[in-house]
């Protein structure tokens, strides 16, 4: 090829991949066989020589592709020279540094878009445009199109890319691509085709010479011909000998150049159907190749089959078959065993042609400078066995700390961690740490030249008791407060089911039949209520799965119980009567005697005798037993939480059915408890949410709102009667529960009447009313678990003897029903628990100031839309009203029923508070009236009779205030006056007073009427603050009072909401009272009133 610069014209259609990229497969194959065939010329094969440029790169991902399993042989020309010095040295020593190459096509020719080739050339640069539109032009010169659409060449229109693309070769410029197309599309391709036809370098094919036969001319058009024209660069280049594969028939047929090398071969005898092979060691053996896979069995290594004889230099013989490449063996490893000693005659395990290095061979039992024996060392660590590991185990000192602990012989024990347990004192618990001495000594700072002073601890959980028993989890420290939210499963559980609440969330008691029955006795209330039958103490006459005689009373699942006779020998060791300390081998349960029988925890499997159970579980508490026989008599009622009982040897729970009334009182003062932090909670939120509000702020919402707002024309229309008669049973309901939201809600139909363009802006402005309102009543409709486990037990008693009483008609009373009750009454002996209804009566408080504000928004809104009487018509006021006026009757029925409640419970200072409330929902109630009637115009007709009601509502209001008061100086001490100031009197004397003002206001006759704002004197207050660091009792009545400084009784008082005395003397509290242990641990639960 002697053209500097020519192009190949093609017709072959372009393609795309999934990406838009362009390729042209056509061009991939002529280019692939370009490569090669300029490769084998050998003045092309340094790297960067041939440069192939692409104009997509989905062409170049395709010639990488078409390339990437070429292979060329490449020796470095350096080694050559020093192979062809060795050549001729037969006794010197062979290089080892001899570098043949074998390289991959891709590794010698540059693969580049034209984009990515921008300031740099080659000798040889192959361009491949791509761009096709599967036309060729017969007429060159013309270059024009007479059908169809103009070709589209992309962006070779760019004079910058094509500029790159033609001047990067030094040598020589193969273009492949569609000439007709580019110049029809580009004026500067235009000139470029001009002028290489003009040199003529434009054509459909390549012209191909051999450089020894130039007279030979041959065109290249396709993928395939090349390596047909010149099957190895024109055969010239082998130096000593040629193999050539083919079909000489084809071949001579097609070509008259191969014709003349195939009459020459044919004459040398150089021609046939097999490859005659001979070893050049072994000349006389002649053998013939002809199919693929004979030369490899032939001669595996380059020579013949027989073994090569050389001798290496280390003595052992070659190991390959004959090979006639390396003949002076520099490249040969041999792969025998070394058979060299090291200085301390150990053999070498390597292989023969390895360096042998250090000697690993093992020393037994080599004694150490620490005077220690080792029992393996290797050769080379025998001259420095001072640096040789030491793994006896000895006992060493700590220089940290006071601990010692086994360890290697050489380890440092300054850096042992030692895992001993700290045992330090812990200053948040006073208890003793047991986490491992290291890690404390990390919380530390070091001693210098002494142990670490580990005065902090690692983190750890507190692990104290709750009042469920369960240990407290949060992290100790020293203002750590136990947590109110246990998180262990719940203790209410039964043969019937288990719960799946966490501990601390309120549940209901079990409601099933109870299961604690026997021949002579059975338990007559549900499951989950206190068993309400007498123990029996008739041992047990049935006979466990081992034979044996059942060990415990009559009651008890014999299922669980331990034979005494078949117990292990460890368990038949255990201490099973606390009292004399007897252990399982030393009672007898054949006596029949509660110190000789035995009951197992279901729990845990312990077992213990019935007499130290009944004594650890305080029987005593629950049962009336005569002292004489120990019959039992009857059932008690212990006052206080009772705290779970609990196995004395694992703490795990006692849940024996001769226990239930015990474990069932103490599950139910659990619930009660978990209820009493709901409540508290959920109180609490209601009173940050109320003071949160702005009442101020929702007023300016209600005035924004009503200025915007349009009620369609409508028919004016009255309440109906079913309204109206739904109104007056919702307020007749007698359930102690404030009025439920629903009932409250503008929206709710069945009980208003007010547009829902009006219900909806509102609903938007009183969401967070409402929504507290919701959660107050809530709190007020929870029930209390004794409660709850009281009305279920009386319940299935009432059942029991009705069903009774039904089976048996020739004997049934005239009243069934009423003798049931009668029977039941008798049969439970039992009165309701005394249920402290303060947060009930909180909640109503709650909802009353909810409500209250929700009148001041009301009022507010029928004075701004009173403005209005375009947008918001007459009949639409009244029912606003209405609404207002029904929200001021809920208060009224709410306070009534939460001072009954207050009265009940003889809170004296509930009953104080609830009687302020009274006061204050009359005087809204009177206010509003009086303001409709200002609003209307009728009070001219009315006055005589507003004014009758002021001075009677007056009256009773100041009579009211004057009673309270009295009845606190009657029974209160001195200092409880300021309490009551600060919570009745003030607020109480300016409803007094306001009351005087309306009635000179309607004396006067006079239409301006100012109001009094009672809400900063009328604000929900915190009456308990369960922060306080003493401890929390009840008196007599069940009111709950704290003794704060140190928490003991020092002096007696009285409690504040009946009197009744509280507190003590001499650290001994008064016999009426009892410790509230459960509100210890509400201290984090600020109540609230």
């Amino acid at each position: 090829m002697n053209l500097s610069a020519s192009i190949l014209l093609n017709k072959e259609n372009e393609g795309a991949d999934d990406s838009g990229s362009k390729y042209n497969l056509y061009e991939v194959g002529m280019i692939r066989e370009l490569v090669l065939y300029l490769l084998r010329q050998g003045c092309y094969s340094e790297e960067g020589d041939i440069v192939v440029l692409c104009a997509y790169l989905g062409q170049l991902a395709r010639l990488r592709d078409a390339l990437a399993n070429e292979v060329a042989i490449v020796i470095d020309e350096r080694d050559q020279v020093a192979l062809a010095d060795q050549e001729g040295d037969d006794e010197g020593e062979l290089s080892s540094g001899i570098t043949i190459e074998h390289v991959k096509v891709t590794r010698r020719v540059r693969l580049r878009t034209i984009d990515n080739y921008q300031g740099e050339e080659g000798r040889i640069v192959i361009l491949s445009l791509v761009r096709n539109s599967g036309e060729l032009d017969d007429e060159m010169p013309m270059f024009g199109f007479t059908h169809g659409a103009r070709p589209n060449i992309g962006f070779l229109k760019s004079e910058n890319r094509t500029n790159v693309a033609l001047s990067r070769a030094r040598e020589g410029l193969f273009i492949f691509g569609n000439a007709a197309n580019l110049a029809s599309r580009s004026p500067m391709w235009q000139r470029i085709i001009d002028e290489l036809e003009t040199n003529e370098a434009l054509g459909p094919a390549l012209p191909v010479a051999c450089h020894r036969h130039p007279e030979t001319l041959e065109y290249v058009s396709k993928p395939g011909q090349l390596p047909q024209l010149a099957p190895d660069v024109a055969l010239s280049r082998a130096r000593e000998g040629l193999f050539i594969f083919g079909n000489a028939a084809n071949l001579a047929s097609r070509s008259p150049m191969w014709q003349r090398i195939i009459d020459e071969l044919e004459t040398n005898e150089a021609l046939g159907p097999a490859l005659p092979v001979a070893c050049h060691r072994h000349p006389e053996t002649l053998e013939y190749v002809s199919k693929p896979g004979q030369l490899p069995q032939l001669a595996p290594d380059g020579g013949c089959m027989r073994p090569c004889d050389f001798r290496l230099n280390c003595g052992h013989v070659c190991p390959f078959k004959c090979h006639s490449d390396d003949q002076k063996h520099a490249c040969v490893t041999c792969t025998q065993t070394c058979t060299r000693l090291c200085t301390r005659g150990h053999p070498c395990t390597k292989l023969c042609a390895s360096p042998c290095g250090d000697c690993f061979f093992p020393e037994a039992n080599v004694k150490l400078p620490c005077g220690h024996s080792k029992a393996s060392v290797p050769c080379q660590q025998l001259s420095t066995l001072e640096s040789v590991f030491c793994d006896f185990i000895v006992n060493k000192d700590l220089p940290h700390c006071e601990h010692a602990a086994p360890m290697a012989c050489s380890t440092d024990p300054s850096t042992y961690p030692c895992k001993a347990p700290c045992s330090g004192i812990m200053g948040c618990c006073g208890r003793t740490c047991k986490a491992k001495c290291h890690g404390c000594q990390q919380k530390n700072p070091p001693s210098e030249g002494e142990h670490t002073q580990r005065t902090q601890h690692l983190p750890h959980s507190c692990e104290k008791p709750l009042f469920c028993e369960h240990l407290c989890q949060d992290p100790c420290s020293n203002n750590h407060t136990h947590t109110v939210s246990c998180k262990k499963p719940c203790r209410q559980a039964c043969s019937h089911t288990r719960c799946k609440l966490p501990c601390s969330a309120p549940c209901a008691p079990c409601q099933e039949p109870c299961t604690w029955s026997c021949p002579h006795r059975s338990c007559p209330v549900p499951c989950g209520s206190v068993c309400a039958r007498l123990p029996c103490d008739v041992p047990c006459e049935k006979t466990l799965r081992c034979g044996h005689k059942c060990p415990s009373v009559c009651g008890e699942d014999c299922q669980v119980q331990l034979c005494p006779q078949c117990a292990s020998d460890d368990k038949k060791n255990h201490v099973v009567d606390f009292i004399m300390q007897r252990t399982l081998s030393e009672v007898t349960p054949e006596l029949g005697t509660l110190d000789e029988m035995t009951i197992t925890i279901p729990s845990c499997k312990h077992t213990f005798t019935i007499e130290t159970l009944d004594g650890h579980c305080g029987m005593s508490d629950f049962y009336r037993q005569r002292e004489s026989d120990g019959q039992w008599l009857g059932m008690l009622s212990p006052i206080g939480f009772r705290k779970p009982p609990a196995c004395p040897t694992c703490r795990s729970p006692i849940t024996a059915p001769r226990y239930g009334r015990i474990f069932k009182r103490a599950d139910l003062d659990i619930l009660e408890q978990n209820v009493a932090a709901r409540m508290s909670r959920a109180l609490d939120w209601v009173q940050t949410a109320i003071l949160r509000i702005s009442e101020d702020e929702m007023k300016a919402q209600v005035i924004r709102s009503a200025a915007t707002i349009k009620i369609r024309p409508s028919k004016a229309r009255d309440l109906t009667e079913k309204q109206v008669n739904a109104r007056s049973e919702a307020l007749k309901i007698q359930q102690e529960v404030p009025i439920a939201e629903c009932v409250l809600n503008p929206a709710n139909i069945d009980l208003h009447a007010i547009d829902s363009a009006v219900t909806e802006a509102w609903r938007t402005m009183a969401y967070s009313l409402f929504n507290a309102y919701k959660e107050a009543v809530a709190v007020a409709d929870t029930r209390s678990a004794h409660m709850q486990a009281w009305e279920s037990a009386f319940s299935f008693l009432y059942q029991h003897e009705l069903r009774a009483l039904m089976d048996n008609p020739t004997h049934m009373p005239s009243q069934p029903r009423e003798n049931a009750m009668r029977l039941a009454k008798l049969q439970f002996g039992q009165s309701p628990p005394v249920v402290d209804r303060r947060f009930v009566v909180e909640a109503f408080w709650c909802t009353l100031h909810i409500r209250l504000t929700l009148i001041t928004l009301g009022r507010t809104w029928l004075e701004e839309v009173g403005k209005r009487e375009a947008d918001y018509p007459q009949h639409h006021f009244h029912q606003w009203a209405n609404y207002i006026r029904f929200i001021l009757k809920s208060c009224a029925r709410d306070v009534d029923k939460a001072l009954e409640l207050a009265r009940s419970s003889e809170s004296h200072r509930q009953v104080t508070k609830t009687s302020l409330l009274c006061m204050r929902v009359n005087l809204e109630d009177f206010r509003f009236s009086f303001y409709m009637h200002s609003t209307t115009g009728t009070i001219k007709d009315c006055r005589a009779e507003l004014l009758e009601v002021a001075d009677k509502n007056g009256c009773e209001a100041l009579q009211l205030m004057n009673d309270v008061l009295a009845s606190h100086l009657r029974n209160k001490p001195e200092e409880d006056m300021f309490w009551l100031e600060e919570n009745f009197s003030r607020a109480a004397h300016t409803i007094v007073d306001e009351w005087s003002t309306i009635k000179a206001t309607i004396l006067r006759r006079s239409m301006f009427y100012q109001e009094v704002s009672l809400k900063e004197q009328m604000e929900i207050v915190r009456t308990f603050n369960f922060g306080s660091t003493g401890h929390f009792y009840n008196c007599a009545n069940g009111h709950t009072y704290v003794i704060g400084e140190c928490g003991g009784a020092v002096q007696r008082s009285i409690c504040p909401e009946c009197g009744s005395p509280v507190g003590g003397q001499s650290y001994q509290l008064d016999s009426t009272n009892t410790r509230a242990n459960h509100f210890d641990d509400l201290a984090r639960q600020p109540l609230v009133v």
